[in-house]
This record gives structure tokens, C-alpha cells and sequence, in this order.
């Protein structure tokens, strides 16, 4: 076995939850649309243009940000890119779990967005730029299947979990995520390409286990 597997494994499983939450976020309307519908909505009743305009928003936000993710990959890093997936993640479910009001409704659903696309670009990246050339390919299938394992969990616990509980693991999950990450190293190719080489060689050592 090449030295680190196990940890890049690891690593990949922790980055990975971010790919979950963009899946939790992309199926986060379909058991969310009959709660929202009745008249005892949290929001208050939605007809079926608000729920037509609530599927819309997230994709046209996710849009623009795609930009902006793209820039603080390259700006800041890897990393930084996946924590500032993490915070409107949090963010997006602390308003959908608390809001009475459709405009912060809409408002929280925009945050998914970023969410959707941000947590699938930087999860993609982090890995595909620290992980083994070998191993490279099943840890990036594990990205994939996360956001699937994503969708379908929105499906099954939407529709057993009250509309409060089911949005309170929303938060959890990239809370957890976010602090996990933060003792990953940075990529090893964003560090060579700032000139900062001696970071580059830690992350590296850090990678092939050469540094507990």
C-alpha cells in the first residue's frame, strides 16, 4: 500500500460531507414542497408559483456563485473555498429551520444554492488536487455518491421528520463538516503555486503520513 492512503481516505470522507450537503440542499424541496403547501406551513400556505419560484432561485444564485467559489479557490485556497462552503450552508438552515416569513424563506433557499454548487466544485478540487494518482478516481466516485446519498437522504428523512428537525441536521452536518476541515492541509498544488514551498512540502509530508 502507498504511504498515506489510509489518511487521504479519511480526508476524502471528511471533504466528502460537503458533497452531502449540496446533495441534502439539491433534494432539500421535493419533501419540504407538501409541508410547505398545507395552510399550517411554518412560512404559512405556498401556492404552487411560490414553490415553482423556491426551485428556481437556489440554481440562478448557484449560477453567480460558481464565479465566486471559482475566485477563492484560486485567491485563497482549496481549503478556504470548502470552509466558505460550510457557512452559508449553516446559514441557509438556520433561516429555514427558524424563519415565519416567505421572503427569508427565499432568502434562506439562495444560501442553499450556494451550498448546491459550491460544495460539489470545492470537494472536487480539494481532492482531486491532494489524493494519490492511484487511488484518485475511487476517492472522487466517493464525491459522487455522496451527493446521491445526499438526495435520497432529503427524500427519506423529509418525509419522516418534522420541517424543523429535518432543517436543524441541515445545520449539523457542515458544523461538523467545517470544523473537521479545518485540520486538513492546504493543497499542495494551491501552495506551489503561490511560491510557498516550504507550506507545500508540510502539506505533502502531512498527505504521505511523514507528519502525525
Amino acid at each position: 500500500m502507498e504511504s498515506g492512503v489510509l489518511r487521504q481516505i479519511t480526508l476524502t470522507l471528511i471533504v466528502s460531507t460537503m458533497a452531502l450537503s449540496s446533495g441534502m440542499s439539491t433534494g432539500w424541496l421535493t419533501p419540504m414542497t407538501p409541508k410547505l403547501r398545507r395552510f399550517d406551513s411554518p412560512v404559512g400556505r405556498m401556492t404552487k408559483q411560490d414553490i415553482s419560484h423556491l426551485a428556481a432561485v437556489p440554481l440562478y444564485v448557484g449560477f453567480f456563485v460558481a464565479f465566486a467559489y471559482g475566485f477563492i479557490a484560486k485567491k485563497f485556497g482549496r481549503k478556504d473555498a470548502l470552509i466558505c462552503v460550510g457557512i452559508p450552508s449553516i446559514v441557509s438552515g438556520l433561516i429555514l429551520t427558524f424563519t415565519k416569513s416567505k421572503v427569508a424563506l427565499f432568502v434562506g433557499r439562495s444560501f442553499g444554492g450556494c451550498t448546491m454548487i459550491g460544495g460539489v466544485m470545492a470537494s472536487f478540487m480539494y481532492v482531486s488536487e491532494t489524493v494519490n494518482d492511484s487511488i484518485r478516481g475511487t476517492l472522487m466516485t466517493i464525491l459522487a455518491f455522496q451527493i446521491n446519498v445526499g438526495i435520497l437522504l432529503s427524500n427519506v428523512l423529509g418525509d419522516t421528520l418534522s420541517y424543523e428537525t429535518f432543517n436543524f441536521i441541515g445545520i449539523a452536518i457542515p458544523v461538523v463538516s467545517s470544523i473537521l476541515i479545518l485540520w486538513l492541509p492546504e493543497s499542495p498544488h494551491f501552495l506551489v503555486d503561490n511560491d510557498r514551498i516550504k507550506d507545500a512540502m508540510r502539506s505533502l509530508l502531512w498527505l504521505k503520513e511523514g507528519i502525525t
